[in-house]
């Protein structure tokens, strides 16, 4: 099974291929709805490639339809593009709960508080004090300096000392005195970086306690699955479900993890609450395929 993304502004899912001799459907009332742009769907049809029409599996506001489309309106998707799993590649069952984090996006403060790195040293940008704090608090700071380039910056430990009092930014934090004493240094990864080597990659990555979870595995959240995400690119594509255990945080304790959205600051998943009450269900997956192709993303 390969899946495919829809290429039109709309194209109709159909009951049948009801086609005329010059392979055009002649059959207007068999349509069961119409897939937008972006739509991502699974060939599961034994037709010829040749064939005009293809048997596919979607998930529409969280239904699973089956149907044929025409291929025509049809690109092979690479982002999101992992078959829904079937037993023989299911693993353990997990229930947890998450919060999610982001890179902040912000401006080279020539009046700020400098970033500095793990030794004291500083790393040529500063920050607005609030600016720092979001920094500090997500891990990672995308910063665009007065020349117009854009420079990643990661969290590389926590210093001496401390820069910028975030307490009136995250009156709750319990972390507050190691966030406050945050270091940098510059990131190898366009969006960041996790642990072992891992580039955070923006709705694939999860932060996890990685006693619990260990780093490299892969989860499938079904309540993922369909979820219409916005690339950084802007682009929009539907989340295929699957993520990588691919960095950790300080506060990502037991059955709680944390799902990286890249440089957006709206999270788009129903299962992320960020409160630990909200549990809900995900599966180890166990392919060999899939997880060597997940953690290439992440070397990339």
């Amino acid at each position: 099974m390969s899946n495919f993304k829809v290429i039109s502004s709309g194209l109709n899912l159909r009951s049948s291929p009801v086609v005329s001799p010059d392979n055009q459907v002649v059959d207007s009332d068999n349509n069961k709805v119409v897939l937008p742009k972006g739509q991502i769907v699974t060939r599961i049809g034994s037709e010829p490639a040749s064939e005009k029409w293809w048997k596919v599996r979607t998930i529409v506001n969280g239904n699973t339809l089956e149907g044929f489309v025409s291929k025509s309106f049809l690109a092979a998707s690479t982002k999101f593009s992992f078959p829904q799993p079937d037993n023989s590649i299911i693993g353990n069952n997990l229930d947890l709960w998450a919060t999610f984090y982001y890179i902040p996006e912000v401006d080279d403060n020539p009046n700020g508080v400098d970033l500095l790195d793990i030794s004291g040293n500083k790393l040529g940008v500063k920050l607005a004090d609030r600016d720092w704090c979001n920094a500090a608090l997500e891990g990672t700071v995308s910063v665009r300096t007065a020349d117009g380039k854009v420079k990643t910056f990661n969290f590389a430990g926590v210093g001496a000392t401390s820069q910028v009092d975030c307490r009136p930014f995250f009156p709750n934090l319990t972390t507050i005195e190691k966030t406050n004493k945050s270091r940098f240094a510059i990131s190898k990864g366009k969006f960041g970086e996790g642990v072992n080597g891992l580039k955070l990659v923006p709705y694939r990555s999860i932060a996890v306690d990685r006693t619990d979870i260990a780093i490299g595995t892969v989860i499938y959240i079904p309540s993922a699955r369909g979820i219409k995400v916005i690339l950084p690119s802007g682009e929009t594509d539907t989340h295929d479900g699957y993520f990588l255990a691919a960095d950790v945080g300080g506060a990502i304790k037991d059955h709680h993890i944390d799902v990286f959205i890249g440089v957006a600051d709206t999270n788009p998943f129903p299962f992320v609450k960020s409160v630990n009450t909200a549990i809900f269900e995900a599966f180890i997956i166990t392919s060999d395929s899939i997880i060597d192709k997940l953690k290439a993303a992440h070397i990339a």
